[in-house]
């Protein structure tokens, strides 16, 4: 936020450690940011078992008759979830007027994804999409701390929005 309004402006924010060095004792407003709840890591298995067909046709040559072959796979498809997500309280409050201000529960979300495939059977049953999942292995799960970040990342930019907004009218 001080990138948004530096020292020299009208606005200015501190932390408490900072406010204690520079000696404000009567700030305008104070920002309460705290987590109103979060969970890290809630992770979801779905396994799709299919029996996939593809014909083909080879075209009459002459006099011969018109040839079909048929393939023929058996796919198993996975996909692996992690989801994590938290809501944020934001408060503004008036300190002189010990009023609050603004009040906003600010939500935030993340869902990793991992899609993988094996199959049984003739690859050329397979179209593009299927034969790319064939590819992909099963990865081991994102660091918790990893998630927390992705996760609180939409939170910061809803948080500084809001913000701006509010601090806006005052500079």
């Amino acid at each position: 936020m001080n990138k948004r309004f530096p020292r020299e402006s009208f606005v200015n924010f501190y932390s408490p450690d900072e406010a204690e060095k520079v000696k404000l004792n009567q700030p305008d407003f104070v920002v309460r940011i705290e987590f109103y709840d979060f969970t890290v890591g809630n992770t979801e298995h779905n396994e799709v078992e299919e029996i996939v067909k593809h014909k083909i046709e080879i075209p009459a040559t002459d006099s011969t008759r018109a040839k079909h072959i048929n393939y023929e796979a058996k796919l198993k498809t996975f996909t692996d979830k992690v989801i994590s997500e938290g809501v944020v309280n934001l408060k503004i409050i008036d300190f002189k007027a010990d009023k609050i201000m603004r009040k906003q529960q600010i939500p935030g979300s993340f869902v990793w994804i991992n899609d993988y495939a094996i199959y049984v059977g003739d690859e050329e049953a397979l179209n593009n999409q299927q034969l790319d999942l064939t590819k992909r292995k099963a990865l081991p799960l994102p660091p918790k701390q990893d998630l927390f970040v992705e996760f609180t990342g939409p939170i910061y930019d809803r948080v500084t929005q809001r913000l701006r907004n509010f601090f806006s009218d005052y500079d």
